[in-house]
């Protein structure tokens, strides 16, 4: 049962890899289609403008720890959003830069957001084909296999 397993999950990783490209590609299609004037927006730069959204007013500080990504990673991220007019800068005692989104940011983080939802109902409509015991086996595989990688 091992080697059946095994092969299975060897597939659902390929398969995911691949989905994963593809669904990374659709929602910057339905982004740029849904919100004109922007294109080759990381991944990385919309979760920026979420976290922003969600948090008003938040510097590279808290951006690097709650995304984990590093200061100077965050600081390339933010430069191209300044660029493209998405957030703006407030600088409140001389020290610190917060970030805020401008009306455009606020539609790009939006179609984000709607994009996040629909993914999160595609996981529930899944998971409500499991009762509680198969998916406490679904949880415990899953954080075992997080904890390996």
């Amino acid at each position: 049962m091992i080697d059946e397993t095994y092969a299975v999950l060897e597939s659902f990783i390929l398969d995911l890899n691949q989905k994963k490209t593809e669904s990374k590609e659709n929602e910057k299609k339905l982004l740029l289609s849904s919100v004109s004037g922007i294109d080759n927006l990381s991944l990385v730069q919309l979760h920026i403008l979420d976290l922003i959204k969600n948090n008003d007013g938040v510097n590279n500080a808290f951006i690097s720890s709650s995304l984990g990504i590093s200061r100077p990673g965050v600081t390339k991220a933010i430069g191209v959003l300044f660029e493209k007019k998405l957030i703006c800068k407030n600088h409140t005692n001389g020290k610190y830069i917060y970030y805020y989104l401008t009306d455009l940011g606020k539609d790009v983080a939006n179609v984000h957001e709607r994009l996040h939802e629909n993914t999160k109902e595609k996981y529930y409509s899944l998971l409500k084909k499991f009762d509680d015991t198969e998916l406490n086996v679904i949880s415990k595989f899953l954080n075992e296999w997080k904890r390996r990688i």
